[in-house]
This record gives structure tokens, sequence and C-alpha cells, in this order.
């Protein structure tokens, strides 16, 4: 379950740090 959460935690923010890439771009 925590292992779960961590890696949906990661996805979420990779997801958020790429869209500002993307804006940005």
């Amino acid at each position: 379950m925590e292992l779960t959460k961590g890696v949906e935690l990661s996805f979420s923010i990779t997801d958020k740090l790429v869209g500002s890439h993307k804006s940005f771009n």
C-alpha cells in the first residue's frame, strides 16, 4: 500500500513537472 502511494505521488509530481516544462516551451 505504501509503495503504491509513493508511486502515485511521484507520478503526479512528474506530471506537474512535465506540464510546467511543456507550458514553458
